[in-house]
């Protein structure tokens, strides 16, 4: 008789490892938590059933080492060990082939997994949010809950218009500046409706705002559009090779930005062999989003990269003047339109003296505003930012628009910012009490 003791220090180790990797995805905080503030309900699901797996996981692999004897039709048949093995490999391959059916057929859409749909192009603004995301869009790509295009009756609608600082991905909808912007609003005019719609996104200049402002945010009869931005018209001045497809021209349009993936696909050298396999990008995308993502992320705010910061003095930011007739168009535009307007500045984490933890956490020009291999240093990064933040102020200024200087207001810090200029919740905060003061204290919003 076999010694039923003989396996189980296999079945330990490997229930070890499964348990290893169960409690990776447990240390996990999902981006937009609905189950005990740390998960989504699909994958509070999926940690359930995992959880559940462990009972026939031990069976499986009694199974599988006990070689197994019965009867058919008199004749004693064996499963080995190895037999049995090679059976779940075939089964492991059937399943591997069916799972990349599916993803091929459910994604049919894409080049890849994670490539973005027809949905997320636009024809004009290169790149739109959809409702695809998982950052509480509506369907007409604002950041926001539903809302009609016809404003209704005694409502009074604001606007917030910029790049990823003012769309705020990394932070919770329910803790993004513009939302907290418009709890506050809402909260001080009780007995009104007010509407604040985020309508910033990633990779936005100046350039994206004023036809964004144009030809579809006018449609929806702003009584007050807000304007913060500055970095994406700053790196416009650059050329990267991996987003650009020719020199500077004034109109931005060398810079490819967002749709770059779709030009690697279709005009870059393609290898003589590819293997693209949906399953393989699903389960590396999910190792490297989820596991162990709390520990991480706390090693990533509390842990300094060994990499420093080696950027080169730059001083030609020639992108200024496109940015300023930009800025003077929309707030042309704008005031034609009755609109009360704000324009705020671009607030920024650089400073004289950062630390090595601060530094690690810099990336935003040394990848947009690398030209072969060279990108600004600090002092070179505060220099122009100061520049495009004067500009902004100036113009403003100049033609008797309300001004807020957000840059003073966001401490230089890390329990503001994520990074060269995106802030986190309380830098998010920070944003939406300056400009709930200036507009409460100003009485910008007349019903």
């Amino acid at each position: 008789m076999e010694n039923t003791n003989k396996h189980a220090p296999v079945i330990l180790s490997l229930l070890s490892i499964y348990a290893f990797i169960l409690l990776g995805f447990v240390f996990h905080t999902s981006a937009n938590p609905q189950i005990f503030g740390k998960y989504t309900f699909v994958y509070f699901i999926g940690l359930l059933l995992s959880v559940i797996l462990i009972v026939p996981l031990v069976f499986l692999l009694r199974y599988l080492l006990y070689e197994s004897k019965f009867l058919m039709f008199s004749k004693k048949i064996i499963f080995t060990s190895r037999r049995k093995t090679i059976t779940l490999f075939i089964l492991f391959i059937i399943l591997f082939i069916a799972s990349e059916l599916f993803f091929r057929i459910k994604y049919n859409n894409r080049h890849d997994l994670y490539g973005s749909t027809l949905n997320q192009y636009d024809v004009f603004l290169q790149n739109k949010l959809s409702t695809e995301s998982n950052l509480h869009v509506d369907s007409d790509g604002f950041r926001n809950d539903e809302i009609s295009k016809a404003k209704p009756r005694g409502t009074y609608r604001i606007f917030v218009l910029g790049g990823s600082t003012v769309l705020s991905p990394y932070v919770g909808y329910n803790k993004s500046s513009v939302k907290v912007l418009g709890d506050m609003l809402n909260d001080h005019y009780k007995n009104q409706k007010i509407e604040v719609i985020n309508a910033g996104n990633d990779w936005y200049t100046s350039e994206h705002s004023l036809i964004q402002y144009l030809f579809k945010i006018k449609d929806y009869q702003p009584d007050m559009i807000i304007i913060w931005q500055g970095v994406n018209d700053v790196y416009r001045s650059c050329t990267p090779q991996e987003y650009s497809i020719s020199g500077y021209k004034s109109d931005y349009s060398h810079f490819v930005g967002s749709i770059s993936n779709i030009i690697d696909v279709y005009f870059k050298e393609k290898p003589f062999i590819a293997i693209n396999s949906f399953t393989y990008q699903f389960l590396l995308h999910t190792f490297q989003s989820n596991f162990y993502s709390d520990l991480s992320g706390f090693l990533s705010k509390n842990v300094p990269s060994k990499n420093t910061y080696q950027g080169v003095p730059m001083h030609d930011f020639q992108s200024i003047e496109a940015y300023k007739r930009n800025l003077k168009s929309i707030i042309t535009n704008v005031r034609a339109d009755n609109v009360e307007l704000i324009i705020g500045n671009q607030p920024y984490l650089y400073k004289d003296h950062m630390s090595s933890l601060e530094l690690s956490k810099l990336w935003l020009l040394k990848m947009f505003c690398n030209n072969n291999g060279k990108y600004p240093d600090i002092q070179s990064s505060i220099t122009v930012l100061n520049e495009f933040n004067n500009a902004t102020k100036d113009l403003a200024n100049a033609n008797k628009v309300d001004f807020v200087d957000l840059a003073s207001k966001v401490p230089k810090n890390l329990s503001y910012f994520i990074d060269d200029v995106h802030t986190n919740e309380n830098g998010d905060k920070m944003i939406a009490k300056t400009l709930y003061e200036f507009i409460t204290q100003n009485n910008l919003i007349n019903f």
